[in-house]
């Protein structure tokens, strides 16, 4: 990690590039400018969270983070001090939320507010597109977003196992709101065998 103090004759550093399109990072830098920013580095998203959830010295340890956002989940590896590999699946929380759309008629929106009261409420009352005010206990929410929810699971899963050479990690890491789906972590190492 640090060469200070170091001695040897030969030092090798593994870059790992990879390539945005340029109206993205074009965005972004037009963004920073107008908040009177400047851009220092720029890093993926499962490498973020990774630097913020899994400390330098928990990286020995073969560990998965997702982060589950709303349109992606984001992969990233550890093992042997560094981060070994990242990837992302193209499902995540949008998935949940349209499988309640979907079960009880709801607009994308008032989908995504079920979803995320179903946490913490025990019933809920919400109307559909047709008007109908349904009250729904948080067992029945729950119920409707399974197959979505395993869904999700088995893809985070495979990519994990895909990335790790066929073999699970010691440990997944869970985070961003989707991770907040019941019935998710369970269904993830279930699928990993963990």
């Amino acid at each position: 990690a640090n060469l200070v103090g170091q001695r040897g004759t030969v030092a090798e550093v593994e870059v790992i590039a990879t390539f945005l399109p340029r109206g993205v990072i074009d965005s972004l830098q037009s963004v920073l400018e107008t908040c009177g920013l400047e851009m220092i580095a720029l890093t993926l998203e499962p490498i973020a969270a990774l630097s913020v959830a899994v400390p330098d010295s928990m990286r020995h340890l073969n560990l998965a983070l997702v982060d589950i956002g709303a349109g992606t989940s984001d992969i990233a590896l550890t093992a042997r001090g560094a981060v070994l590999a990242y990837d992302m699946v193209p499902i995540a929380g949008d998935e949940i939320t349209e499988a309640l759309s979907e079960t009880f008629l709801l607009d994308f929106n008032v989908g995504e507010a079920v979803k995320r009261k179903t946490g913490t409420s025990d019933v809920l009352r919400f109307t559909d597109i047709l008007g109908q005010t349904l009250v729904k206990e948080r067992h029945e929410l729950v119920e409707a977003m399974q197959p979505a929810a395993r869904r999700l699971a088995g893809q985070i899963a495979r990519r994990i196992l895909a990335l790790n050479g066929g073999e699970p990690p010691q440990a997944v890491l869970l985070v961003g709101g989707g991770s907040l789906t019941p019935g998710l972590p369970e269904y993830v190492a279930a699928d990993l065998g963990l």
